[in-house]
């Protein structure tokens, strides 16, 4: 025991007491060191997990911004900035973005925001999207749909936000183009009288307009269901055949091309045409379309215009018989007016050729008799004057009786050439005409230009001769009378079997309608008198005449050539 060293020694309490506080500080001063090396190494992957998810939502394909929650923007998609035209180094605050790209949206974002980061923050609940508008850079106006959620701790132990976008302008405007189309189409729809509806596919009711509602009746539970097999079971019920209305709607939903339009009478006397349609979208078929038109007055005026159109067609048909007797009374009365119109120009020109040759009677009576008598007078008288030449008086009073003789000679054969000039039945119409005509001017001291055309050896028959002759006679007896010419032209044509004859005077002219005429054998032939002349041959007269503007009158007779006649047209 005395041996022992002093390491032998038993320790005392206080000894031992330290030997274990000091392993104790060596135990700990050894799991620092670990503890330090895992929390620098723990540092380091935290580090290098937060540049990776930076980097992530850097090339991320959807907008996405990433922030602590003291406002530093940490980072921005590619994506972002292609969308906003803004960098981190253009705005690396969000208050920036609020106010440079949000405008007045930045208000609703920002308190979304706030909301965020109000405790308790649970990560796990996602953020409800906030539609706002932004303006980009570049001053276009773009709506989104953003969301941020809150993943955790940055190393530096601040919070940190990561926001998502949606652009939706697109999708905005469509759906208000749409909303535009629809309110276009219920204008339209409730603009029309008839009653419209819209089917889909599977029977829903897509549309229908407040006609359509009205027309059926149908109750506000039938449209709130919005079936259209509901919809049907209740208009049914107010056809005057229900189970035909529901098979032929059946029939129709089974023909996918068919179009349709047909009537449905229903239960209370009412009528309604039904159209029907399908809707597609080139191959594809989208739904149906009705529409229904109440067509009750109309049916009804139908009705009627049927009734009436039966009672106009018996009246009709007994008028008609009533007509064809009256037309056959009417053709009798023609017939038998032609016959005295044709009775009567052939007594007008047996009249005219008694006339004729009555004419032609005394005439031929006064140049031979009464011409010769006065004849035998005037060489009477001149034997007188020889005998009595001493005796003045005697002289004169027969020098005086002479000339009386001699303007009777005169006036006796002027009253035999206008009874009938020989010359028309000697030498035809075209010279008769020229020494009339001649004569007429000397006597009247007219000046008369007068032409014959085409007028040959080749005569036209005695009566056309003999009434062109008398009417060209009235003619100028009528414009010495009452027109007041100064100048005549005559012109006689025979041209394509048709003797024209034509006189134009430049006298005062006259309204021919309003020209009182006179018929044949009133003392003077007159228009209507010379129409009848005109009429007996077959001929026509027509008349041009202007009031200070002188008078045209055409003359045409239809005629036959014949050979040159005899003497005194036997």
């Amino acid at each position: 025991m005395d041996s022992m060293t002093a390491h032998d020694q038993p320790l005392t309490g206080y000894e031992q007491q330290l030997r274990d506080m000091n392993a104790e500080l060596l135990i700990s001063s050894v799991r620092q060191h670990e503890l330090t090396e895992r929390w620098e190494k723990a540092e380091g992957l935290l580090r290098q997990s937060e540049e990776q998810f930076r980097l992530g939502i850097t090339n991320s394909p959807i907008p996405v911004i990433m922030h602590a929650e003291d406002g530093e923007v940490l980072t921005v998609s590619l994506s972002w900035t292609l969308l906003t035209g803004y960098t981190v180094e253009d705005a690396d605050v969000i208050q920036t973005w609020l106010t440079e790209a949000y405008g007045y949206g930045g208000d609703c974002v920002r308190d979304a925001m706030h909301d965020r980061f109000l405790p308790p923050v649970n990560r796990n609940e996602p953020m409800d999207a906030v539609v706002c508008e932004i303006v980009t850079r570049e001053g276009d106006v773009r709506t989104w749909s953003f969301n941020a959620s809150v993943p955790g701790l940055l190393s530096d132990g601040r919070r940190f936000v990561v926001g998502m976008v949606e652009d939706i302008t697109d999708r905005i405007r469509a759906e208000a183009a749409l909303r535009v189309q629809k309110r276009l189409l219920e204008a339209l729809t409730e603009s029309v009288l008839d009653g419209i509806l819209i089917v889909s596919p599977d029977g829903r009711m897509l549309h229908h307009n407040q006609h359509f509602v009205d027309i059926w009746n149908f109750p506000p539970e039938v449209i709130a269901a919005r079936s259209d097999e509901v919809a049907l079971r209740w208009a049914a019920g107010q056809t005057s055949d229900p189970s035909a209305f529901l098979s032929r709607v059946t029939e129709i939903y089974l023909q996918p091309n068919m179009r349709f339009r047909e009537e449905m009478p229903m239960k209370d006397g009412r009528v309604y045409e039904r159209f029907g349609a399908p809707i597609h979208d080139e191959d594809k078929r989208l739904g149906w379309v009705w529409t229904f038109r109440d067509i009750t007055e109309r049916k009804r005026a139908e009705t009627v215009l049927a009734r009436h159109s039966d009672e106009l067609e018996a009246t009709v048909k007994a008028r008609t018989v009533e007509l064809r007797q009256t037309n056959r009374g009417l053709k009798a009365e023609i017939r038998e007016r032609r016959r005295l119109e044709t009775e009567r120009l052939s007594l007008l020109a047996a009249i005219t050729t008694v006339q004729e040759d009555e004419r032609r009677r005394m005439a031929l009576d006064l140049h031979d008799h009464f011409g010769q008598q006065l004849t035998a007078l005037r060489f009477r008288l001149e034997i007188l004057g020889i005998r009595g030449y001493a005796d003045e008086q005697f002289q004169q009073i027969v020098a005086e009786t002479q000339t009386l003789v001699r303007q009777i000679d005169e006036d006796v054969d002027s009253l035999s050439w206008d009874l009938r000039p020989p010359s028309l039945d000697d030498i035809g119409l075209a010279a008769s005409l020229s020494d009339y005509v001649r004569e007429w001017a000397r006597r009247f001291q007219i000046p008369v230009h007068f032409q014959a055309r085409r007028f040959g050896s080749k005569r036209i028959p005695p009566d056309s001769e003999t009434h062109i002759y008398r009417i060209t006679q009235e003619i100028l007896t009528n414009i010495y009378k009452h027109a007041g010419a100064t100048l005549v032209d005559i012109s006689l044509e025979k041209r394509q079997g048709v003797a024209i004859l034509t006189v134009t005077d430049d006298g005062v002219g006259f309204l021919p309608k309003a020209r009182k005429s006179k018929p044949v054998g009133s003392g003077g032939l007159g228009l209507v008198g010379m129409r009848e002349r005109a009429a007996i041959v077959g001929g026509t007269i027509s008349i041009e005449s202007v009031p200070e503007a002188g008078t045209t009158i055409t003359l045409r007779v239809p005629v036959r050539v014949t050979r040159k006649r005899e003497k005194n047209g036997q």
